[in-house]
């Protein structure tokens, strides 16, 4: 991917999660920044998947700029709590 294409996506994710409560372990949620997240790739159905930098769980950006959290595997428990 190249740098321009990168700035975008996280560009796209820094204004979704601005209306956007994550949910955290103990139920409560919060909001989060942009840098909370790394990039890790553009899947089949062009959501863009953002793995959190400290619980190491995914969220999707939608191509609509939705944010949709998967659940039910190692990396997708579905909370996003902030360690560091």
């Amino acid at each position: 991917m190249e740098r321009w294409f990168m700035d975008m996506q996280f560009r796209r994710l820094e204004t979704a999660l601005v209306n956007t409560c994550l949910p955290t372990e103990d139920g409560s949620s919060r909001l989060a920044q942009a840098d909370e997240f790394m990039l890790m790739q553009i899947d089949s159905r062009d959501r863009v998947q953002f793995k959190h930098v400290d619980t190491r769980n995914y969220l999707y950006l939608n191509p609509d700029d939705s944010i949709s959290i998967p659940v039910g595997s190692v990396f997708h428990l579905g909370f996003f709590d902030r360690v560091n």
